[in-house]
């Protein structure tokens, strides 16, 4: 999923909580979100992610993937 301003918001807030924008954007709990994350299940931009505050800046426009598996490409 691209990180769009839709799930940033718009509060000024330089730091966005990683647990609740998982949560909004793939339908799971903020403690879905949070295991997921501390279990290395959470990439950005292809790389493991694991703070659950991240610069705003540093999402905006990011790939963002939850699970370990791969997407699978469509043919």
């Amino acid at each position: 999923m691209k990180v769009t301003g839709t799930f940033l918001g718009s509060g000024g807030s330089e730091l966005a909580h990683l647990p609740t924008l998982i949560s909004q954007a793939f339908q799971v709990s903020r403690s879905e979100a949070r295991r997921l994350i501390v279990m290395d299940g959470v990439r950005l931009d292809g790389e493991v992610i694991n703070r659950v505050d991240v610069p705003v800046e540093e999402l905006r426009g990011a790939e963002l993937r939850v699970g370990k598996k791969p997407p699978e490409i469509l043919e």
